[in-house]
C-alpha cells in the first residue's frame, strides 16, 4: 500500500530584504528549510511597504512568519487564522486587546544589546557617552536607550540623549542633519555614540562628516545591529 505523500507546508515570510537584520533572519529561515524542509515559501523582495500576505482566496497556507509592516497586513494575518510567529511587534500589537498579541513572537534582546555596547565602549577607554535613538521612537529603541543609560549609570557614567526629531526633520534628513551636527559638536570628546540601529548609525556618520568630526578619533559610533542577539519567548 502506497504511503500518502507528505504535504509540503506553505509558509508566508513577511520580512523586508532591504536591510541586513531581516536578511539575516531570511538566511536563518532558508537554512532551517534546507535541513528540515521542504517548505514552499512566499517571499516578496523589497522594503516594508512591499510586504503583503498572499491572496487568501487562492493561497492554502500552513503558517506565517512576519514583521508586521502596516495595519492591513496585521488584519490579513488575523484573517488567515494560521500558526504565526511575529517578529519585533510594535506596542500596539502587544496590547492584550489586540488579536495579534495572542501569537508567538520573536524579539531582539535589546537590553543585552545595549549592555554589550556599554561594556564594549568602557573596555575601550571611553568616558563620554551618547545615545541616538530611532527617529520615530520604536519600542525596541526605547528599550535600548533605557538599558544603555542604566548600564552606564551603574558603572558611574552619564549619557547624553539626543532629542527626538520633529515631524519635519523625521521626514527630511537634510533638516535634521543640521541639528545633529550642532548637537554632536557640543558634546565632550572623544564621544562614544550608541545608535539605535544601522540606519541611524549611517546618519550619525553622515552628520560627523558634515560637521568635520573625525571618526573614530573624536566620535565613535556603534550601531545596535552589529552586536544584536535574538531571543525567543
Amino acid at each position: 500500500m502506497k504511503k500518502n505523500r507528505q504535504k509540503i507546508p506553505q509558509v508566508a515570510i513577511l520580512l523586508e530584504s532591504s536591510h541586513e537584520t531581516s536578511r539575516g533572519m531570511l538566511r536563518g529561515i532558508l537554512n532551517y528549510v534546507r535541513h528540515y524542509g521542504p517548505w514552499a515559501l512566499h517571499i516578496v523582495a523589497g522594503g516594508a511597504n512591499d510586504q503583503k500576505m498572499p491572496d487568501l482566496k487562492t493561497w492554502r497556507g500552513s503558517g506565517i512568519i512576519a514583521r508586521i509592516p502596516n495595519a492591513q497586513a496585521a488584519a490579513d494575518i488575523v484573517a488567515a487564522r494560521l500558526p504565526t510567529v511575529i517578529v519585533d511587534p510594535l506596542d500596539d500589537y502587544l496590547t492584550p486587546s489586540h488579536p495579534i498579541s495572542r501569537y508567538c513572537c520573536v524579539q531582539c534582546d535589546s537590553i543585552a544589546v545595549a549592555q554589550h555596547a556599554a561594556d564594549y565602549y568602557i573596555a575601550n577607554g571611553f568616558s563620554n557617552f551618547a545615545f541616538i535613538g530611532e527617529a520615530t521612537g520604536m519600542n525596541w529603541s526605547r528599550l535600548r536607550e533605557d538599558a544603555f543609560v542604566r548600564r552606564l549609570d551603574d558603572l558611574g557614567y552619564k549619557c547624553a540623549i539626543y532629542p527626538a526629531p520633529s515631524s519635519e526633520e523625521a521626514n527630511e534628513w537634510s533638516l535634521e542633519r543640521q541639528r545633529m551636527c550642532r548637537w554632536l559638536r557640543k558634546q565632550p570628546k572623544p564621544l562614544a555614540v550608541f545608535s539605535a540601529n544601522d540606519n541611524r548609525g549611517r546618519q550619525v556618520l553622515n552628520a560627523c562628516q558634515a560637521a568635520d568630526l573625525p571618526v573614530p578619533y573624536e566620535v565613535a559610533d556603534q550601531p545596535a545591529a552589529t552586536i544584536q542577539r535574538c531571543r525567543k519567548h
